[in-house]
């Protein structure tokens, strides 16, 4: 799924984004790795002051509902800055544990991509700019409903790092969305407001 729209979106967007874990290597699978994914969703949260909407962190990859701001950083600064932390700390988290399989699996990431060191993350992101209410229910079913889909849980409120929490539990204890502000769409297209 390649970036659709990126380049002409100069003021607010709504981005449903996609990144993965290089070889699809499940690294979020324990309390630890997802609470290093959250603490630095917000920071970069703050540091950048987008509306996060909606995500789900799923084993070896995360999907982002975000409400951006280009001229406090586009996205591609957001998902920049957010991979490379979330990276560092899992490499410092694997070190400080012994995980050397996960440590071995990134080495050879890189390796096979011809660099030296660790690669945790797929060198890009995938993001599609979102124009309408239609579409937007339509990725937020997505995210809520993809360790659903994946056979991890029941139903979408059981899985733990997913904003379904939020949106069906009022559960804001792992992160607090911004589905209480107003919606960033007017009728039935994204709507002109600005900060």
């Amino acid at each position: 799924m390649p970036h659709r729209g990126r380049s002409y979106a100069v003021e607010e967007a709504v981005w449903f984004v996609t990144t993965t874990i290089a070889s699809f290597t499940k690294v979020f699978t324990e309390d630890r790795y997802f609470q290093i994914a959250m603490d630095n969703l917000k920071l970069y949260r703050e540091k950048y002051k987008f509306q996060l909407l909606g995500y789900v962190i799923m084993p070896e990859h995360v999907h982002f509902l975000i409400y951006a701001f280009p001229r406090l950083g586009p996205i591609s600064n957001i998902m920049r800055d957010w991979k490379w932390s979330v990276a560092f700390d899992i490499k410092k988290e694997c070190q400080q544990y012994g995980r050397n399989d996960l440590l071995n699996q990134f080495h050879f990431n890189a390796r096979r991509s011809g660099r030296r060191g660790f690669q945790i993350w797929m060198p890009r992101f995938d993001d599609v700019l979102i124009y309408s209410k239609e579409q937007y229910g339509i990725k937020l079913n997505y995210i809520h409903n993809n360790p659903v889909k994946r056979g991890l849980v029941d139903n979408p409120e059981d899985w733990t790092y997913s904003s379904a929490r939020n949106y069906l539990l009022g559960d804001h204890s792992v992160i607090k969305i911004d589905a209480d502000l107003a919606f960033p769409f007017d009728g039935d297209r994204l709507s002109e407001r600005g900060l």
